[in-house]
């Protein structure tokens, strides 16, 4: 027993060493409770996971983790309650937490009601579940975000945006709606701009208001705009 790390061989005469030692080594083996994990593959609503520290041999060196380490299968848990949800796909090279649980639940995940325990396996890392963790620096405001869209709430603003376009609430409560191209405001302000222009330049012998091609035209172009950036 030499090899034993941090083990003193001049205690070997100690029945309780010896077999505090043992059951540490027992349940190193065999009891787990949370591990961080890394995804490695993704099958519809499970994941195959892999640990991410690696243990010690009995010299004190790290153990390689190699594909014999995988966790095949594993259910992802998603906030979900009240009829409300957030949901999302884990991709590959994820980080999460592997939650092992004492008893064996596939019965319960495919039944989602009370149901018996589906074998006598107790603190498998098999009877886990994985949640999509990882640690990011907190920011004050709450951050849902995907691979292209974002949105950002704060005490006083919310804002939507992904690569197209941006819709804004400020503290004032103003609303800004744009594309990567223009604002809702900027349209309409000219198309205001330009009408007021038409009324403006009516007079008592010209009642009626007459719309030259210069301004058809810019009304056109202001039309064929917000057909770009509202949907109707």
């Amino acid at each position: 027993m030499s090899n034993i790390p941090n083990f003193d061989e001049s205690r070997l005469q100690d029945p309780k060493s010896v077999f505090e030692k043992a059951v540490m080594n027992f349940l190193k083996t065999w009891l787990f409770t949370a591990i961080p994990v890394q995804v490695v593959a993704v099958n519809n609503n499970k994941v195959d996971l892999k640990p991410v520290l690696e243990q010690l041999d009995t010299s004190g060196k790290a153990i390689d983790i190699t594909n014999d380490d995988i966790i095949a299968n594993i259910p992802i848990m998603m906030l979900f309650g009240g009829q409300c949800q957030i949901s999302f796909k884990p991709a590959i090279n994820d980080f999460g937490l592997l939650i092992a649980c004492k008893s064996d639940m596939t019965n319960f995940i495919a039944n989602r009601s009370v149901s018996e325990v589906a074998s006598n396996r107790l603190f498998s890392l098999s009877n886990g579940f994985y949640l999509p963790l990882d640690f990011q620096n907190v920011d004050d405001e709450v951050l849902i975000k995907n691979s292209n869209s974002t949105i950002t709430l704060t005490s006083t603003a919310i804002n939507i945006s992904n690569s197209t376009g941006e819709i804004n609430i400020d503290s004032a409560g103003l609303l800004q709606l744009k594309n990567t191209a223009q604002s809702l405001f900027t349209l309409l302000n000219t198309l205001l701009t330009t009408l007021i222009a038409l009324k403006t330049g009516l007079t008592p012998s010209t009642p009626t208001m007459v719309i030259d091609t210069a301004t058809s035209t810019a009304l056109s172009t202001l039309q064929t705009n917000l057909a770009l950036l509202l949907k109707a």
